[in-house]
């Protein structure tokens, strides 16, 4: 398990500082070294945004260890669903859907939580579940094309695994809905049209 540093942390505190830890950026009095090391130790915004900040440049153990930490210190929504995709990034599905289900239980219309379960579900062909996913999804975020096309392929999974013209016709709606909110959404127009031939 990687562990972070008093040296890595305060070198990591500027570009931290850059994704949102404002807390220590705020202060009207600086620190002394004891103080700031302190400061670091307690408070879970930093942890986040440098987990957040090692997640975008692709170090996902590293944010692991950040994001754990931060969490050790308050439990959040955001800081659960970053830790699954740290997870799921480094091909572990089973903890990436452990955190994406405490992320919805702390925040039961977290979009993007709700879309990673689904997506999880999809890679499983579990397209009863990735629909049922998916369809919080774009309750919680209806103008997502992204989460409206993979709602219309758990859809066709469901189609092609029972034959149910219902489904079908429910992947079309999906990818129409996808196409009507992104013009050029190529994929949602060719599954439309594979869809046409079938349903």
């Amino acid at each position: 398990m990687f562990r972070l540093t008093t040296t890595m942390m305060i070198f990591f505190l500027l570009a931290a500082a850059v994704y949102g830890a404002t807390s220590l950026v705020s202060l009207k009095t600086p620190l002394a070294p004891a103080e700031l090391k302190a400061e670091l130790a307690t408070d879970p915004a930093l942890y986040y945004s440098l987990g957040t900040f090692l997640a975008h440049r692709g170090l996902f153990g590293q944010a692991q260890a950040a994001l754990e930490h931060s969490l050790l210190l308050k439990e959040d929504p955001k800081t659960f669903y970053n830790l699954g995709y740290a997870h799921y990034a480094q091909g572990d599905a089973l903890l990436a859907e452990e955190a994406f289900r405490h992320a919805v239980f702390l925040k039961q219309d977290y979009a993007k939580a709700w879309n990673g379960l689904g997506i999880l579900a999809l890679e499983k062909k579990d397209f009863q579940g990735a629909a049922d996913y998916l369809e919080k999804t774009v309750v919680y975020r209806p103008d997502d094309p992204s989460a409206w096309f993979d709602l219309g392929l758990a859809y066709t999974g469901m189609f092609r695994a029972t034959d149910d013209a219902s489904y079908g016709e429910q992947a079309m709606a999906s990818f129409s809905h996808a196409l009507m909110l992104k013009p050029d959404f190529r994929e949602a127009a060719a599954n439309i049209a594979v869809l046409e031939r079938f349903v």
